[in-house]
């Protein structure tokens, strides 16, 4: 068992802790507000990426160096999911944001429980949703031309959908080709962008 002076010590360090933990949960919740207008749009907030990273980085070294391992493993997370965003292997999307946003409140709860020495809540349902937004695809990009037909098709009440393929041998077996799924859509809606992208396995969606 530590000795007085130990715990003492350990005492004053956790005091330093929760005081810097403090500064970057309130930053982070600022940040958070302000990426909110960024939703489905260009990203035009790397700035504001980083600063969050930043906060969650602080957090995460500093909550490994006293044991508080559930906001290190959630600050871990949603740092992945920042990187994603910053290297635009993710669309900001409305389920992102929810994600980091119950990231944030949970990870302020887990220190809470520290402070008063209570049971962490649990943060596996949490994890398990901001590793699923993390699945989402990057926003498609259109030309001017593409996004003024799109503009006008839901001024006039239309309805958009984005819809990912990712071709197989067991699907082009069955006829389930690009070209076949191409033509169904073209039959049921008007087709106004097609494109292949890389997935995170490395395959072609």
């Amino acid at each position: 068992m530590p000795k007085v002076g130990e715990e003492s010590l350990v005492a004053e360090y956790l005091d330093d802790y929760f005081a810097e933990c403090d500064e970057h949960l309130v930053s982070m919740r600022r940040v958070l507000l302000a990426l909110e207008p960024f939703v489905e749009h260009p990203p035009a907030y790397q700035s504001l990426l980083v600063e969050l990273f930043r906060n969650l980085h602080t957090i995460k070294g500093l909550s490994a160096m006293v044991g508080v391992s559930e906001a290190e493993q959630l600050a871990h997370q949603m740092e992945s999911t920042l990187r994603g965003l910053r290297k635009e292997e993710l669309a900001l999307t409305a389920e992102t944001m929810d994600a980091l946003a119950g990231g944030a409140k949970t990870l302020e709860e887990v220190i809470a429980a520290r402070r008063v020495e209570q049971p962490p809540p649990d943060i596996e349902s949490v994890m398990n949703q901001i590793a699923t937004a993390a699945l989402a695809p990057p926003p498609i990009e259109l030309d001017d031309r593409q996004h003024s037909q799109l503009a006008a098709e839901l001024e006039s009440g239309a309805r958009a959908w984005q819809f990912d393929f990712v071709p197989a041998l067991e699907l082009a077996e069955r006829g389930i080709t690009v070209d076949g799924i191409r033509t169904r859509l073209g039959e049921i809606g008007q087709l106004i962008h097609a494109a292949p992208r890389v997935t995170a396995e490395k395959g072609i969606a």
